[in-house]
């Protein structure tokens, strides 16, 4: 019963206002393979997306672990640590409202292309600032890339999967982020035992070519609307007669990815409080290394996007999403509670498999129900949401660390996504 209300509920709506037919079964089953039945996912572009986003978030988690020592560096203290983490989400934060509405009425390609040599512009400047507000500047820089590379970027890989694979297919998409995340902060804490901050800052230049080069390389699929060969597998072709949205603040978040997006806002905002805080919190506690925790953390999240994109797609979004969310706040939980080895390596576990499998099938269900011609638009609030909720979390949970401690910094983070996520299950009640 609760999986056919799900998929029930989410089921996409079509342009023109009708509800879309849900996809038929093969009506000669059994005849073939299933992957003769299947759409295929791993095309040439979608594998150069892949590569381009893995250097994106190799660059970025190379700084990860390293940051909050590099600002202590530059004269800076906790207050620091959490400003300047907030500066690349205000950095993004303007981008994406420009580049959301430009996915829909340009091509993602030039944008995608333009973050991606912009990112790798500010990755270049960070080992030449040694002053906090150097640093602040070249992380808002930062942000403008990466807002503007990872907006087109999701656009265009839910242009390219098909519509019976889209949940799958984004999942795996993500891995790209968490297996760099695997693997690129343990290896930045060993260069920086060994040689300090410089060759972090190399291998993640290094890093950004990769991107630059993957992205020159990918093609973009014709518009919407364009004559092109009618597949099965697309989405229903935009409508002749629908109108441009006049600029507005319609232009830049879409009614039906609020909700969602709202909750991914607390997400990123306890993600940002694990990213920038965890290195301090290890430290602080004479806790297993910052590698360590976000080996295992990035670890849990592949292991996520392996299992659980298909269930999203056969049961019904909010199957994954609300018992995930729920591990993110148990995860926290355990910081803030019992801030012990084991316990320490338990939340690292809980809280990437819980972000793994739910941040996807969110971004899934926003896909879902906007409407074909606002998938920019709505990539765009579901990035929005991700930038506010670091600008507002960051800097107060950094002034609240001295008064507080680390541990009582992850109760309030914790608290904080438990409201949001009794807010998000109301709405969905609501909406019913």
């Amino acid at each position: 019963m609760e999986g056919r209300w799900l998929r029930r509920r989410e089921r996409p709506a079509a342009t023109d206002g009708r509800t879309l037919a849900p996809p038929q079964p093969d009506p000669v089953a059994g005849v073939g393979t299933a992957a003769e039945r299947r759409p295929p996912l791993f095309t040439r572009d979608y594998l150069l997306l892949w590569v381009g986003n893995f250097g994106v978030f190799v660059a970025f988690h190379l700084w990860t672990p390293v940051l909050p020592f590099y600002i202590f560096a530059a004269g800076g203290d906790n207050g620091d640590v959490g400003l300047i983490g907030a500066m690349l989400s205000a950095g993004s934060l303007p981008a994406r409202l420009v580049s959301g509405p430009l996915l829909d009425r340009r091509r993602r390609k030039p944008i995608l292309f333009a973050g991606g040599l912009i990112f790798a512009l500010a990755i270049a400047l960070h080992p030449l600032a040694h002053t906090v507000p150097f640093l602040a500047a070249t992380r808002m820089l930062l942000g403008v890339g990466f807002a503007c590379f990872t907006g087109a970027a999701l656009a265009l890989i839910a242009d390219l999967v098909p519509r019976e694979r889209r949940g799958e297919g984004l999942a795996l998409y993500s891995m790209s982020s968490n297996v760099a995340q695997a693997g690129a902060p343990a290896l930045a804490s060993a260069l920086f035992a060994l040689g300090g901050f410089n060759p972090v800052a190399i291998l993640a230049a290094l890093a950004t070519l990769a991107t630059v080069i993957s992205t020159g390389l990918c093609r973009e699929p014709p518009p919407a609307g364009a004559p092109t060969p009618v597949s099965a597998t697309a989405d229903p072709p935009e409508p002749a007669g629908v109108r441009r949205h006049a600029p507005s603040w319609r232009s830049f978040l879409v009614r039906e990815a609020l909700l969602p997006s709202a909750l991914i806002l607390f997400i990123y905002g306890c993600l940002g409080a694990v990213l920038n805080f965890i290195p301090l919190y290890a430290r602080a506690l004479d806790l297993p290394s910052a590698g360590l925790y976000f080996a295992i953390n990035a670890s849990a999240v592949v292991l996520a996007r392996l299992t659980t994109g298909r269930i999203s797609d056969r049961f019904g979004r909010q199957a994954v999403v609300l018992p995930c969310v729920g591990l993110m706040v148990v995860a926290l939980a355990l910081l803030a509670l019992a801030p012990y080895p084991a316990t320490y390596l338990l939340a690292a576990l809980l809280f990437g498999f819980g972000f793994g499998a739910g941040q996807p099938a969110l971004v899934a269900f926003i896909v879902d129900r906007a409407p074909l011609a606002r998938r920019g638009a709505a990539m765009g609030t579901y990035l929005i949401a991700t930038d506010v909720g670091t600008i507002i979390f960051l800097p107060l949970l950094g002034q609240l660390a001295p008064h507080t401690g680390y541990p009582g910094l992850y109760g309030v983070a914790a608290l904080a996504l438990a409201a949001a996520l009794a807010g998000y299950t109301a709405g969905l009640a609501r909406q019913l």
